[in-house]
């Protein structure tokens, strides 16, 4: 829900990525295959450099 309303909120203002801190996953279990299966359900590239995922919209 946070990731679908983080994009939704990206889309409305024109942005091509947007940044979630890696933090508002911490009661998420498995988090990280958790964000993989979102991005490739919505066809999203994503990187995660250090304590944050970026996610770019094309």
């Amino acid at each position: 829900m946070l990731l679908d309303m983080a994009l939704k909120n990206a889309k409305v203002n024109g942005k091509k990525e947007f940044k979630v801190n890696i933090q508002a996953f911490d009661e998420v279990p498995n988090y990280e295959r958790h964000v993989w299966t979102w991005a490739s359900k919505n066809g999203i590239d994503y990187s995660k450099p250090f304590d944050e995922f970026i996610f770019r919209i094309d």
